[in-house]
């Protein structure tokens, strides 16, 4: 009798607690990095940008609206409730992310191969061999230099 009493409770125990540990927790405190989107004023843009907040892409919905994604932690979103409603970026609900090179948003490039940011460095250390030098300070897991000027 205790076993089959002991049994329930604990199936019971498991009912309770299943639908708390699969809910998603309060992202407002949370400490790690994640991304958020939020529709905006163009001024906050640059606050969340000052905050240092890493606003991701952004998409002009209208004259006074811009749509933002930003990565942050839950507890630097929080300090902009008042100004903003931040909602978690879910799978394809991500904001167009198309390269913008004047403000660096969204420009990918690789390290490596001709157009590599390394390419990049050689080339600055040759043109001012008076101002900077390039240093080999390490090598990646991959066997690759890390390089500072």
């Amino acid at each position: 009798m205790r076993a089959v009493l002991s049994l329930l409770l604990s199936l019971l125990l498991l009912l309770v607690m299943a639908p708390a540990g699969m809910a998603e927790p309060d992202d407002n405190g949370s400490a790690s990095l994640k991304a958020w989107t939020a529709d905006v004023s163009p001024d906050l843009v640059e606050e969340l940008r000052l905050a240092g907040l890493g606003v991701t892409a952004q998409e002009v919905i209208d004259e006074e609206t811009i749509r933002v994604e930003v990565i942050a932690t839950g507890k630097q979103v929080a300090e902009f409730r008042d100004e903003a409603q931040f909602t978690r970026t879910r799978g394809q609900q991500r904001v167009d992310r198309t390269p913008d090179v004047a403000t660096g948003d969204n420009v990918f490039r690789a390290y490596d191969g001709t157009d590599g940011l390394e390419a990049e460095m050689v080339a600055i250390a040759n043109a001012n061999p008076d101002l900077v030098k390039l240093v080999d300070i390490g090598d990646t897991v991959e066997g690759r230099d890390i390089w500072a000027l």
